[in-house]
Formats: C-alpha cells, structure tokens, sequence
C-alpha cells in the first residue's frame, strides 16, 4: 500500500509507519485524530474465515476460503470452534482456483467478475470433450492438496480451441469448455473438503472468498452429503473482508459477536410508504407485471416455478412501513434448456440482481429446499 501511494502521489510526505499513515489519512478524512495502538492489521484469509464463521451460527465447522488471492495466499482451510478459528491448511497463490478460472475464461472472451456468466453457461456444455485437457491444469496431491499450473492454461488453450472474442456468437465448443472449467474446480474443492472431513469428522461448513459465490459448485456440496449443513457468506467477495476482520478483532478485545446465524442482508435504505412504492412500481409498467399478496414467499414460489423473473418488497418486522426489498433473476431451476426471450431478458436485465445464496439446507429426509423469506420449498 506504501508504494502504490508513493507512485500515484509522490509528492506526498508519507511516513513509512503504515499505522501511523493510516492514521494520517484518517484524520484527514474525518477530522479526528486516531491512536496507532488502536488499529491492527488481519490478514486477508483470515477475515474472509472470520466474516463467514461468525456469522453462520455453528457451534464448530470447517471454514474454506478460496479466492484469486490476497496476502500471498488464495485459499484457508480452517476448523472453527466456539470463539477460535484455527488454521489447518494454506493454498499459495501460485495455486489459485480463482485464478484458474479466471485465466480460463479470457479464452471466452470474458474477464474479470465475469466469472459467474461461465458459470451459468456452464449447463449448456458437456465437460468429457475438454476433461483430458483439464487434466493438464491441475493435479490432486495426497492429504487433500492439489496443485494448479497456471501457465499450461494459454498455451493449451490457443492450441486447441477456437478463441472466442468479447461479442462474438457461443459455439458447443465454448459451452463445453465451460463446462471442463466448471468440474475442475468442483473436482478440486471435493478433493479437498472430502479429506478434510473425513480426518476431523467435522459436518458443517462455512465458505468465503470470491469462489464461493460459485453457487453451481455450493449446491453440488450440498448434495453430496458430505455435510449435513453449509453457510455461504452472502458477502463472500473482498467487501466481506472488512466485516471478517471487524469480527476477529471484537473477538480478541473479548467482546465476542453473538453466535446466531445470518438470516439476511437486508440493510438498504428505507424504501419509503406503499403509496411511494406503488408510484415506483408503476413507472417500470412497461416492463413487469405487479400483483400485491398477503403471502409472498408461497405466490413467489409459484411464479418462480412458472417465469424466470421475479421480485418483491417486504415490511420490516419493526416497522409498519415497507423498508427492505428483494430483487432476483431466479432461472427454471436445474433447467438449462429453458430460454428466455431475449428482448424481455435485456429490457429486465438492468432493474435485477443476481440471487447468488439462497439459502440451501438439507432437510431430515435428504430433500432439497430453497428457503426463501424464511419458508422451505421443496426442488
């Protein structure tokens, strides 16, 4: 951080104490002096843990944190127990899952925080053309490890498929090879969770970092059985670093968070009253359909079942007035067949939000449910 700020400023007098330059930028952004024995630095794993542990209401659990990298490592391994998150295992950047998929997909003319449409085209694909090729990127090691070797990935793929480029049309060949990338990761990471396990006994789940926004791949965890429960951080990308590192340390100054589950997220601003609601609503008239219900969660699933597109508003439970809003673009679940025309899909696109996590959980009898506004549904 020190360098970056001396090349983009370099007239500035910075002190090399990075908590005092902290403090310095502090002060001058809010005008107020901050003590140096106050702050304290968390590593980036670390917080990606903590952010998804604490918050995941588990008495114990693993915790996985996979992501293209930070702090010189992509990935934790850890067991969390009451208040203490112990490591077992790190991965090195040099063998990134995040970076895997990303120097994938620059062959599919994506970049960058494109990763889940790959993910969503995935589907449309069969992996066995492409899985010998795969092959070649990574290799599971014994006690769990694997390693990635990210510079076979451009020379292999120039090689041996077309290139597609940003706007140009998908072939099968493209689908496939999304659908090759896709089982890898999965491979790797039930490599990894499977031994880690079976060797501790461990049954729940926690995830963090940027690959666990994958929900193809959380979904597949869930089904496998290997765990009975999973919690995804819904913001399992570097933003939740901040809430992960705020955590640890209210946990070592010995005011811990208390141990209840996330159950949502919704801390927007308020939305208004009906009638403000209502004359939203009816400006985007043009574009979606508005049906008012007493039970929302029961008429969503039902349109869900019969539509790709949905969304609601909700009251707050301590208020009269309606304050959080749910916005999703839910596809036919487990069906890639089905299409959506593409006029209406990109006049929609621009007023919804990815529904990433929902929240999965095995039920007593091995059923599948999305939760949804706090009820289970059955897929």
């Amino acid at each position: 951080m020190l360098e970056r700020l001396l090349v983009s400023q370099p007239h500035m007098s910075i002190p090399l104490n990075a908590k005092l330059l902290l403090c310095g930028l502090l002060a001058q952004e809010f005008g107020t002096e901050v003590d140096p024995s106050r702050i304290s630095f968390v590593s980036h794993h670390l917080s990606h843990a903590w952010s998804a542990f604490s918050m995941s209401g588990f008495e114990q659990s693993l915790i996985l944190t996979i992501d293209g990298g930070g702090d010189f490592a992509s990935g934790l391994l850890a067991v969390g127990s009451g208040t203490e998150v112990t490591p077992l295992a790190t991965f090195p950047e040099s063998d990134s899952l995040g970076l895997l998929y990303l120097e994938t997909i620059k062959y599919l003319g994506y970049g960058m925080f494109d990763e889940y449409k790959v993910m969503g085209l995935a589907p449309y694909g069969d992996p066995a053309p492409h899985r010998d090729l795969f092959e070649q990127f990574y290799e599971l090691l014994d006690n769990g490890g694997y390693r990635i070797y990210l510079d076979r990935i451009g020379p292999t793929l120039l090689r041996s498929i077309e290139v597609r480029r940003k706007g140009m049309p998908f072939t099968q060949q493209h689908k496939d090879l999304s659908a090759s990338l896709q089982e890898a990761l999965e491979r790797i990471v039930f490599h990894v969770l499977r031994h880690h396990s079976e060797i501790t006994g461990i049954k729940r789940l926690s995830l963090a970092g940027g690959v666990a926004h994958n929900c193809t791949l959380n979904g597949k965890l869930l089904r496998s059985g290997i765990f009975q429960d999973i919690f995804v951080q819904p913001a399992a990308h570097d933003a939740g670093c901040a809430l992960g590192a705020a955590l640890m340390m209210s946990n070592e100054l010995g005011q811990s968070a208390p141990r209840e589950r996330l159950q949502e997220v919704y801390w927007g601003p308020d939305l208004g009253s009906d009638r403000a609601v209502e004359q939203e609503l009816i400006a985007w008239g043009g574009h979606i359909e508005i049906e008012r219900c007493d039970d929302v969660a029961s008429r969503a699933a039902e349109w869900i079942a019969m539509a790709p597109l949905s969304a609601g508003c909700r009251d707050d439970r301590n208020s009269d007035r309606v304050r959080l809003a749910t916005v999703a673009f839910l596809p036919t679940l487990g069906r890639p067949q089905t299409r959506i025309g593409s006029t209406r899909l990109s006049r929609s696109a621009k007023a919804i939000a990815p529904l990433r996590h929902p929240c999965w959980r095995r039920t007593p009898t091995s059923s599948l449910n999305c939760q949804i506004a706090g009820r289970n549904f059955p897929l």
